[in-house]
């Protein structure tokens, strides 16, 4: 018969109360995950219900109007689209040529620290701060105005610092291995980079950048600073065109005294909510395809 160990006893309760909290802690967050997902669910539920009554094609490429039922939002929604576009275009190749000289350049490593920290810093200033800069520097300074190309500059600078963490983190998990054999091979670094590191963090880079200007579509504080109009009769055909876009309208409906508004406001939601879904879809299938494609 083995002795009595004090010592060993105190060490086999230790185990056993860590696998306890171990255990009890992971049935407490999966049972806080499907609570937050069944919420969400009766939400979105919840706002189809109200808003499926205008949920059709009159509503959708209608303009608007301050009767609630003849009341559209095309001119909304083709000025989220509209922002959408310009944003990608401003920030996806400053963001990517930041990162890949953060990444590959000659940066000391005192720089890089300071410059991460800033960027981390800027991506969780709060949105309005974006929108009162966007309304000194560009619409009142540069002398832009209020219209689309302001509002896309101003979101543009708000999505870069995402932009850059996103692209600088896929350029980081590409194995150096990959970049050392070309090198073996006689590429030089720029030809490394160019032909053999960037295809490979494209599937990160895209979705990630998808990803991050998608989450742009839903702002409407910095919209908000800036002028946008809640009610525009028609849809922009120029970057210098007066707009609206999705969260102001809905900002807008919402906000009315008459209830015939709210199921445009809960249809405009479930239009908004639609819009970011295929962006997640359409990221996550280029990103699929994109490492099929190098696998081959």
């Amino acid at each position: 018969m083995r002795p009595f160990s004090l010592f060993a006893f105190f060490e086999r309760m230790e185990h056993g109360l860590a696998q306890l909290v171990r255990g009890g802690l992971g049935l407490a967050v999966r049972l806080m995950t499907m609570t937050i997902i069944l919420l969400a669910l009766v939400w979105l539920g919840y706002l189809f219900w109200i808003g499926k009554a205008r949920l059709n094609t009159e509503f959708l490429f209608g303009f608007n109007s301050v009767v609630a039922d003849k009341a559209g939002v095309y001119p909304a929604l083709m000025g989220s689209l509209w922002l959408l576009l310009m944003v990608f275009l401003l920030s996806f190749l400053p963001g990517l040529a930041i990162a890949v000289h953060l990444e590959r350049g000659h940066t000391s490593r005192r720089a890089k620290h300071f410059i991460s920290l800033n960027l981390s810093n800027l991506a969780g200033v709060p949105s309005v701060v974006y929108g009162l800069a966007g309304l000194e520097l560009f619409a009142r300074q540069l002398d832009l105005g209020i219209c689309l190309l302001s509002a896309s500059l101003t979101l543009s600078l708000m999505a870069l610092p995402t932009v850059i963490i996103t692209c600088r983190e896929a350029i980081r998990r590409v194995p150096a291995e990959l970049e050392d054999g070309a090198v073996a091979l006689g590429a030089t670094p720029l030809q490394a980079l160019w032909f053999q590191i960037l295809p490979a963090a494209f599937p990160g880079i895209l979705s990630g950048v998808m990803l991050s200007i998608s989450r742009i579509v839903g702002e409407a504080a910095p919209l908000l600073v800036l002028g946008a109009v809640a009610f525009v009769p028609f849809a922009p055909s120029s970057v210098w065109d007066y707009f609206t876009l999705l969260p102001v309208q809905i900002f807008f409906w919402s906000n009315q005294s008459q209830p015939d508004f709210a199921p445009n406001a809960a249809a405009a939601v479930v239009i908004l909510l639609g819009i970011t879904l295929i962006f997640h879809l359409l990221a996550l299938w280029i990103r699929n395809r994109w490492k099929k494609r190098i696998l081959l």
